[in-house]
């Protein structure tokens, strides 16, 4: 366990502080969703405005509650790590001065009171190193509360502005609501239904809004359960954090002090122990100065006689009482042990108690969740019972309310069964819960046989500490009276050494003979094997002594395991809070995502939705215009028929005036059949015969042609009218659809603002009189409707009638409008229906929106009552940690005393061990002269050893140098004559070069010569000399730039073999540069082109592909022609294949330049040139 922990409380504080916020977010955002609870109304903004606004208030009180808890917590914290800040820097001063006081104190260091134990600069290095992680810690945890102070306050700026936009809402909704009463008297059939529809769209959509928020907010509220249970157990956490940051704080301050203390008290006994040795040293010299002088002492034999046998009792004595003092020693180890033993097993027991502890947490939690469980599936089956009551109710109601409305009976028997499927399955439901509920109080009673279990095995762990403190105390008496025995022992010695100095007061007064000296001195030597005999028993009891050590540093070993393990354990721990904490800052964003996203969402819907309200109402006021206009130009195009038809009658009736007239002028018979022709004639648009012109005069068959002429253009009009009027006729038709659709949307509309106002009135008594009348007026309006329809469609039969007889036709597509009309009616009695299934959906709605406030205000009421067993738990679980916390200090200091005391045992035996080693000086220096005259011997052996090896080892140097003289003359004659060999070869070679060069000398002379015959030939031809050499001249430039690129290249290719150089040293590394222009090489090559293939090869080469890599790349098809490429390239390295693929590079580069004539020649007579050279 660390000493200050600082990681562990930073992320629970951290934890905390996220789970305050996204509790206060939640918040916020039901109070958000519980401002839009209330359903509009005629006159008002919310009908279930008390509902709504103290829900409002309630979250509202509790959103204060939560941040007045948060501005305490963060109090706290800052004045918790102020008092820690406090006492860090009392800390690092106290150990500032520690480190003073050990600079001035001795040079020789106190030995480590504990063996195993580190020293004290590596503990107060340890220590100045935890106390800057802690430091670092708290800046840490400082910022981390920074960024939760911005983090509320953002909160707090969301919180205000959704405030603003929910009010700007409501005035918008209120304009609208305005705005459409407004409008509602001036349109009192079209915008009317219009509005109604648009209302009734609105509340569905609102109702829906309603239900995914009413859904929310209950799992908002379960969330809310749990984020509070764990904030709970989290809280827990810190404060259990803080606690045990303070009580090491407070260990620590206690192990300085010890430490302090200890090493005052050991320099004081290193002060102490040094005079006594000064003193010591000083008797011992004294006593060897008497010892020469007791030659002449006869008295003083007797009495040293006396003496030496009472030596020999109290060295007898010592022995015994060493023997004593080494079995308790053993009998006060193993005690170490147990007690060490006892102590790891206390610790376990306390990470028993501990998780003991943890697991009844769980458990009650667990036992709180299911009873929480139980109580919800309860109210959740109260719920459907009062579902289905209010089911059959409305049933009941909705059968003794409308018996006239088509298809009522059948939705309503479907919605009965479908009522009785719900109940079904619901009892279904309660059934399974039943099972549920069974099983959940069967583990609820296993988990409180484990809390009696979990109690028993904490209570038998107590009992255990009791019994260990037990026989700690009686491990402290048995080493006080061991305390006792060893001070008794120490006054027996000093009793012997007052009587050692009374001796050599009186061999000073007395000067004896040269016998007593003898006698003495033999009395030397028994005391001397004594003292051997004494040593040997001290080595046993050394030996015992380091295999003691070697146990106790085993022991510390094992306790620093079990501190590192538990490190460890803290570390896991610490990482596992630190995810939590990242787990629930990634939760907290995606909330606040889907909460802006939602809240664009809506935005966009609003919108939308006032969109789409602007182009209807638009659309419907084109459409009035459009119809206004049609009527009028229709009732001018009658009119205008009208007066054509009163013109032709007037006409008919001139013409028949003058028939009249002509007839009683002439009465011949032929005059009259000519006119009678000639009016049949004009009458049927027929041709005018000359015979029945004959015997008509001339005045009149002149009148009855201008007639013909007027009735032909009347025909015509009328014809054009015709048309003019059946096209009239199509766009009557298509308004006629476009005005039955519109009927429709009306409908529709009177529907929704039907269901709006029935909603609206559910409040009052005068629910079903209303519906009723509502729906009386929405008949008596479809009925005046139809009324309409039937006088337009009699009016336009009777304008058709007037109009022409070929009109007749339109009488049967008037016959389908009536008929279409009729369907419309059959649609509107259908919509008629949908209204009532829609008025019962409503009344469900509005009986399940009840039922989900009840259970709402219940989860409330199960909330606080949850939030009081959360509180009365968190005492409880103090009160048992502090009781737990005294425990452990109690322990922790019983520890520390035993421990103090078995540093008593061990400096006991550090003085026992240093009076043993002033015994073993003495006997020491004894032997010191034997062993001195033995090392001579020795000395002397080794010396004629050496000389011996001298003389062996140049023997053998002698024959080695005679064997390497005859292996270099060996070799000298080998090498000469190899040298006479290669000279005569040299000679041999060049002999044949001189001949080779002689004949390319007679080969260079022959083209010499045929080059001058060229040249006389050319020198005659001076135009085609001048086009030579023009073209000499460019490819002269040509060669120029051939030259400069193969200066490039050669630059470029000792750079890539100087590279190549560099990593023939570390075959790992590659060039970045060289693998780049190899891959824009590879890219930029045509797919068919073999330099691709060539490219590839090299860059397997230079990354060294394994041969699956390269079947994959293509460089290998199949096994077989794998292992040929492989064959063919074992004796090839890469700088051969770079160096061979630069020279195709340039050799193609040369190939793809023109080569004049002249130049061809060149390279021509420079490749044979070359080929003699070869061949010669």
């Amino acid at each position: 366990m660390s000493w200050f922990d600082t990681n562990k409380l930073a992320g629970s504080i951290g934890s905390f502080a996220s789970k305050v916020q996204s509790i206060a977010e939640t918040a916020l955002n039901d109070d958000h969703a519980s401002q839009g609870h209330g359903v509009r109304g005629g006159e008002g903004w919310d009908v279930g405005g008390e509902f709504g606004d103290s829900r409002a208030e309630a979250l509202e009180r509790r959103n204060r509650d939560l941040e007045e808890e948060l501005s305490r917590i963060q109090t706290d914290l800052a004045a918790q790590l102020l008092q820690k800040d406090h006492h860090i820097q009392g800390l690092e001063a106290r150990i500032a001065q520690l480190r003073s006081s050990s600079t001035h104190s001795s040079p020789q260091p106190p030995p480590s009171p504990v063996p195993g134990q580190l020293s004290e600069a590596e503990q107060i290095q340890s220590y100045r190193a935890k106390l800057a992680k802690a430091v670092q810690h708290l800046k840490h945890l400082t910022g981390e509360n920074a960024a939760l102070n911005q983090k509320v306050g953002d909160t707090e700026r969301q919180k205000g502005e959704i405030e603003k936009e929910v009010a700007a809402l409501k005035t918008e909704v209120e304009k609208l609501t305005s705005e459409t009463a407004s409008r509602a008297p001036v349109h009192e059939n079209g915008t009317e239904i219009q509005a109604l529809r648009q209302e009734l769209d609105a509340v569905k959509e609102y109702t829906g809004q309603l239900e995914e928020k009413h859904q929310e907010s209950i799992a908002r509220e379960e969330a809310l359960v749990r984020r509070i249970d764990a904030l709970g157990s989290e809280h827990d956490q810190a404060e259990s954090t803080a606690k045990e940051a303070q009580n090491e704080i407070a260990r620590l301050n206690s192990y300085i002090t010890d430490l302090a203390s200890q090493l005052e008290r050991v320099r004081d006994e290193d002060a102490a122990k040094t005079g006594q040795l000064d003193t010591l040293t000083e008797e011992l010299a004294r006593l060897r100065l008497d010892n020469q002088l007791e030659h002449d002492a006869n008295t003083a034999r007797e009495a040293a006689e006396q003496e030496a046998r009472k030596a020999r009792q109290q060295l007898a004595e010592i022995q015994t009482a060493h023997e004593q003092l080494e079995a308790r020693f053993f009998a006060i180890a193993q005690t170490n042990t147990q007690i060490e033993n006892e102590l790891v097993s206390v610790s376990q027991y306390k990470d028993q108690h501990q998780s003991l502890s943890d697991m009844i947490q769980r458990l009650t939690d667990e036992k709180g969740r299911l009873q929480a469980m139980v109580e919800e599936s309860q109210a959740r089956q109260d719920n459907l019972t009062r579902q289905l009551e209010q089911s059959k109710s409305e049933s009941t109601v909705a059968n003794a309310w409308d018996v006239d409305v088509p298809g009522f009976d059948t939705d309503l028997q479907a919605r009965i069964e479908g009522l009785e499927h719900n109940e079904r399955e619901l009892l279904q439901a309660l059934s399974e819960k039943g099972t549920e509920l069974q099983d959940a109080r069967h583990r609820c009673e296993e988990l409180e046989e484990e809390c009696k279990v979990a109690n028993e095995g904490a209570r038998q762990a107590s009992q255990i500490a009791e019994e260990s403190k037990v026989e700690v105390r009686k491990l402290q008496d048995q080493y006080e009276r061991v305390i006792q025995e060893l001070s008794s022992k120490d006054a027996e010695i000093q009793s012997f050494q007052h009587q050692l100095t009374a001796l050599n007061d009186t061999s000073y007064q007395t000067n004896e003979q040269a016998t007593t000296l003898q006698n003495l001195q033999t009395t030397l030597a028994e005391r001397e094997a004594t003292l051997i005999n004494l040593q040997a028993t001290l080595d046993e009891k050394d030996a015992s002594l380091h295999t003691a050590h070697q146990t106790i540093t085993n022991l510390t070993n094992q306790i620093q395991d079990l501190r590192s393990a538990g490190e460890r354990a803290e570390a896991e721990f610490q990482q596992t809070l630190d995810e939590e904490a990242q787990e629930h800052q990634s939760e907290l964003a995606q909330l606040v995502a889907t909460y802006k996203k939602a809240r664009e969402e809506d935005a966009a819907r609003i919108g939308e939705l006032e969109n789409l309200l602007a182009e209807q109402h638009r659309s419907d006021e084109n459409r009035e215009r459009e119809l206004e206009n049609n009527i009028v130009e229709l009732s001018q195009t009658v009119d205008a028929l009208q007066r054509e038809r009163d013109t032709l009658s007037v006409a008919l009736d001139q013409a028949q005036r003058d028939l009249d007239a002509l007839q009683t002028e002439n009465n011949s018979g032929t005059a009259e059949e000519g006119i009678l022709a000639l009016c049949r004639a004009i009458l049927h648009n027929e041709e005018i015969g000359s015979g029945a012109q004959d015997g008509v005069p001339d005045m009149v068959k002149q009148r009855l042609l201008e007639v013909g002429e007027l009735v032909k253009e009347l025909r015509k009009g009328v014809v054009n009218q015709d048309d003019s009027v059946s096209e009239q006729v199509e766009q009557v038709r298509a308004e006629l659809v476009a005005a039955n659709e519109q009927v429709k949307a009306e409908y529709k509309k009177r529907i929704s603002d039907l269901v709006n106002e029935l909603e609206q009135a559910s409040g009052s008594g005068q629910d079903l009189a209303d519906l009723r009348a509502k729906y009386d007026a929405a008949v008596e309006d479809v009925k005046r409707l139809n009324a309409e329809k039937t006088m337009l469609m009699d009016k336009l039969t009777t304008m058709k009638n007037a109009i022409a007889p070929k009109l007749q036709a339109e009488l049967e597509t008037s016959q389908k409008l009536r008929q279409e009309v009729q369907l419309l009616t059959q649609e509107n009695e259908a919509l008629q229906n949908q209204l009532a299934q829609l008025t019962v959906t409503n009344d469900q709605l509005r009986s399940k929106a009840s039922s989900s406030m009840t259970e709402t205000a219940r989860l409330h009421v199960d909330l606080e009552s949850a939030g009081e067993r959360i509180d009365r738990l968190e005492r409880e679980v103090d009160r048992l940690r502090s009781h737990l916390m005294e425990t452990e200090d109690a322990q922790v200091q019983d520890a520390l005393h035993q421990e103090t005391v078995i540093k008593e045992y061990i400096r006991q035996i550090e003085t026992l061990e240093r009076d043993r080693e002033q015994w073993e000086e003495a006997a020491a220096q004894e032997r010191d002269a034997a062993r001195a005259a033995l090392e001579r011997v020795n000395e002397m052996h080794e010396t004629v050893e050496t000389i011996k090896q001298d003389m062996e080892r140049l023997r053998l140097e002698k024959e080695r140098e005679a064997f390497a003289a005859s292996n270099l003359q060996r070799v000298l004659e080998e090498f000469q004559t190899s040298k006479e060999r290669e000279i005569a070869g040299a000679v041999e070679d060049v002999y044949e070069r001189l001949k080779s060069v002689q004949a390319e000398l007679e080969g260079y002379k022959d083209r010499t010569s045929k080059a001058e015959e060229r040249l006389e030939k050319i020198g005659l031809d001076a135009p085609s000399l001048q086009r030579i050499q023009a073209e000499l001249q460019e490819k002269n430039v040509v060669i120029g730039k051939l030259r400069h690129d193969v200066i490039q290249l050669q630059a470029h290719l000792s750079e890539a073999m100087r590279r190549m150089r560099d990593a023939a040293a570390s075959e790992e590394n590659v060039n970045r540069r060289l693998i780049t222009n190899l891959l824009v090489s590879f890219l930029s090559a045509p797919r068919g082109d073999a330099k691709r293939f060539e490219i590839l090869s090299v860059i397997s080469s230079v990354l060294k592909f394994e041969e699956e890599e390269k079947v994959r790349v293509g460089l290998v098809r199949s096994r077989g022609a794998g292992e040929v490429e492989k064959r063919e390239a074992v004796g090839e390295s890469f700088t051969d294949m770079w160096i061979s693929f630069l020279l195709k590079e340039s050799s193609k580069r040369r190939e793809s330049v023109p080569i004049s004539p002249v130049e061809r020649q060149v390279s021509g007579d420079v490749g044979e040139r070359r080929e003699s050279m070869g061949g010669g």
